[in-house]
């Protein structure tokens, strides 16, 4: 079972589930895939983000690749929604908003991952607010 998290604007950096979300797997399906990855060693996260509404999600601890951003696509609703990065085993993942837009960041721990975020978001000077990053098991 992977895990999900996301919200609308940064402003606050409420995690809550509000805004784009939906149910994606029975709760069995996900209990077992959840096995299979943490069995494998291996799992995987990807970050999804819409530049229309300003959503986003965060999608962790899946079986694979694709399937990390297929899941974090299909927590959000919304159509314009698009992976903005990927991130592999014992990597985290978040996500930084600017007034440039989206910013990713990749890191071994999640204070890395957070920090990376910022840096490219503030590349110039921009006023960034960062979620709190999601590491894959």
């Amino acid at each position: 079972m992977g895990r999900a998290v996301g919200g609308g604007v940064l402003a606050g950096l409420a995690l809550s589930l509000g805004g784009c979300g939906s149910q994606f797997a029975s709760d069995f399906e996900r209990d077992f895939e959840r096995v299979v990855a943490r069995v494998s060693g291996e799992t995987y996260g990807a970050v999804a983000v819409s530049d229309q509404t300003q959503d986003w999600r965060i999608y962790w601890d899946a079986v694979s690749p694709e399937d990390a951003s297929r899941r974090a696509l299909a927590e959000s609703e919304h159509a314009s929604c698009r992976v903005l990065v990927d991130f592999g085993p014992s990597e985290c993942g978040t996500v930084a908003l600017g007034p440039d837009g989206f910013f990713g960041g990749v890191g071994r721990t999640g204070p890395e991952a957070e920090s990376n975020a910022r840096a490219s978001c503030s590349a110039g000077g921009a006023d960034c607010k960062v979620a709190p990053a999601a590491c894959n098991s």
